[in-house]
């Protein structure tokens, strides 16, 4: 399940969260500014920028609102218009400051290799209708010394040895000096550059709608709709949707993300429907690990994942304009997991599913390896074992500091995996569940989606990995069930070195 780390989990690394990510590729600086005296106010911060760098490479300014409970508020980094141009333009995020805001944090980010320049800064608020500005410390780079690296008044937000600060003083935006954060030698990063300039031809060519989608029993489950900008009436489009429990932030109407789908198919254009899944990140209800299936649903508390997916197409075909009344459903890893799940029971809408690497049986995957407990598997219990208290934007579990970055000698330290537990998951139910069933015992079986896999109407596209250390056992197991229990339905595996 570690393929969470994909593009979308590393760019909000980069760019939202800015911490542990590819250490050689970007920089960023800040200044940071008590926010107390602006809550609740409109905003504009702006700076002049220009970049002489790479194709894979680009410059941002970003502006982010950290509340007093230590989340992150409203954040925005342009990153559906990242700025690649040899010209200075002035560029600007709007918005308004949390009415919980602890601090501001603003500044700018070079990403690769080559020089970017960044000038005049500008923080203004909006109160009694009336427009004032916010001081900014050597908003102009006026200050020619450098210290510790930095701009004078300036901070590091992620510090890399291979980018260098300066003052210039020729072509600046504006009065005599400008500055400069310039890099060479950088391992350019395709995927996260890929990642910023599919946002802006999102953004481009896409219209983003949220919804919040009530299931039988009453639960609503946060969903965004990516709309290609020229569907109508008479050019309508099939829809694809995703189920996850990873989160499809960012979330506002408004935030687009750099990815929705297969990048070949976002530039053909579908109806791209992502969905956190119950009881994850912004939708209701309580989450469990792998939801057992209900085969025979007695009253409409009846719920698991194919009913919820079931009742979410049922909505999309007869509210989501333009589409064209046929659905089709992928995930990767657990994603896929939902994959298969929707396609038991499905809508008829429903005409085609591709789990890809699925997760099948937790026994056998990922916590598992035929049945083995998976020890590398210890740190990622938070996410898994952890729920919120309601649907938030951020993620509300912590994964605890490592004491030691080798895990042999980690392990070797702390004793026993029961005085492991007890140390760090006391109240981890995913932890809690493997230890009181040690076995592949009931609790397990009824978690295992592949004995459900009968009577299957879409055609099917499985997809794995030969080097897949987590589902390879789930992407054959679900071929073959799909393939040995439902006589006539189209299914085909595809397998690759990866």
């Amino acid at each position: 399940m570690s393929k969470r780390k994909t593009i979308v989990f590393i760019i909000a690394c980069l760019l939202c969260q800015l911490s542990i990510v590819a250490q050689d590729n970007w920089a960023a600086f800040k200044q940071k500014i008590a926010a107390k005296d602006y809550a609740g106010l409109k905003f504009k911060f702006s700076g002049a920028v220009r970049t002489d760098a790479s194709e894979n490479s680009f410059a941002l300014i970003f502006f982010r609102v950290d509340k007093t409970n230590k989340t992150i508020g409203f954040f925005d980094n342009m990153q559906n218009k990242p700025i690649n141009s040899p010209e200075w333009n002035s560029y600007s995020i709007e918005g308004t400051i949390d009415a919980d805001a602890d601090s501001i944090q603003l500044g700018g980010i070079g990403f690769g290799n080559g020089s970017f320049f960044f000038d005049d800064f500008s923080l203004q608020v909006e109160r009694n209708n009336t427009w004032s500005s916010v001081s900014i410390s050597n908003n102009g780079f006026e200050n020619s010394t450098i210290s510790s690296g930095l701009p004078a008044e300036w901070g590091h937000f992620k510090q890399n040895p291979k980018f260098k600060y300066s003052n210039i003083s020729s072509n600046p935006f504006k009065e005599s000096k400008a500055l400069l954060l310039s890099s060479k030698g950088i391992e350019e990063d395709n995927g996260v550059a890929t990642y910023i300039k599919n946002s802006k031809f999102i953004k481009d060519n896409y219209k983003k709608t949220e919804y919040q989608i009530a299931v039988r029993d009453g639960i609503k489950l946060y969903t965004v709709v990516y709309t290609p900008n020229d569907a109508s009436a008479s050019n309508t489009y099939p829809i694809l949707l995703n189920r996850t429990p990873y989160s499809v932030g960012p979330y506002g109407k408004d935030k687009y993300a750099g990815y929705i789908g297969p990048d070949e198919m976002v530039r053909g254009k579908y109806i791209f429907v992502n969905q956190d899944v119950r009881g994850r990140y912004m939708s209701e209800g309580i989450w469990t690990n792998m939801t057992p299936h209900i085969k025979n649903k007695k009253t409409k508390n009846d719920v698991d994942e194919s009913s919820d997916t079931y009742d979410v197409i049922d909505w999309l075909v007869k509210n989501v304009p333009y589409n064209n009344g046929r659905v089709g459903q992928s995930g990767i890893s657990y994603p896929g997991f939902y994959s298969s799940a929707g396609a038991i029971n499905a809508h008829p809408a429903l005409k085609a599913v591709s789990p890809q690497a699925p997760v099948a049986d937790f026994f056998w995957d990922d916590f598992h390896h035929n049945g083995v407990f998976t020890q590398g598997y210890f740190w990622n219990f938070p996410i898994f074992g952890s729920r919120s208290a309601k649907p938030v934007e951020q993620d509300w579990y912590t994964l605890f500091e490592k004491p030691t970055p080798d895990a042999y000698d980690f392990y070797k330290r702390n004793g026993t995996l029961k005085e492991l537990g007890e140390k760090y998951y006391k109240d981890n139910f995913l932890w809690k569940e493997i230890t009181e069933h040690p076995n592949y015992d009931t609790f397990w079986q009824k978690r295992n989606i592949v004995q459900h896999l009968r009577n299957l109407k879409p055609a099917f596209l499985v997809v794995g990995g030969w080097y897949d250390a987590e589902d390879l056992y789930g992407v054959l197991t679900t071929y073959k069930a799909i393939e040995k229990n439902n006589p006539g339905t189209y299914n085909v595996l595809t397998m690759g070195p990866f």
